[in-house]
């Protein structure tokens, strides 16, 4: 994973004047919930480890175990630069990562601060 010196990075499948059809756009979120950092937008077994991760991204993750999965800890805020609408699941990018946004059931992961 590669990006910024902060929680909060850097192409967009639906620009921030064209909100996805769920209301999702571009721009800072908080995480409701732990979520992890995956290669791809879907649920298969893709998920980047610790060891993949800047290290100013580490003390942010629930773990800081090299070999372990690396999951954003819930509180955080991460700026989403791309969103993807999975037939309702709602995925971010953050910096070259996908993170789960709402799931397919409508319930959010994480909502916008700006």
């Amino acid at each position: 994973i590669s990006g910024g010196t902060y929680l909060r990075p850097n192409v967009t499948l639906i620009p921030d004047d064209k909100p996805s059809p769920l209301g999702y756009t571009t721009g800072d979120y908080r995480l409701l919930y732990v979520n992890a950092l995956r290669k791809n937008h879907s649920l298969g077994n893709n998920i980047y480890k610790v060891k993949d991760c800047p290290s100013w991204l580490v003390p942010h993750l629930t773990s800081i175990k090299p070999k372990d999965e690396a999951k954003i800890k819930a509180g955080n805020e991460v700026a989403i630069t791309e969103i993807y609408d999975e037939k309702g699941r709602i995925w971010g990018k953050f910096m070259n990562a996908w993170i789960v946004l709402q799931n397919v059931d409508g319930t959010p992961q994480a909502v916008k601060t700006k």
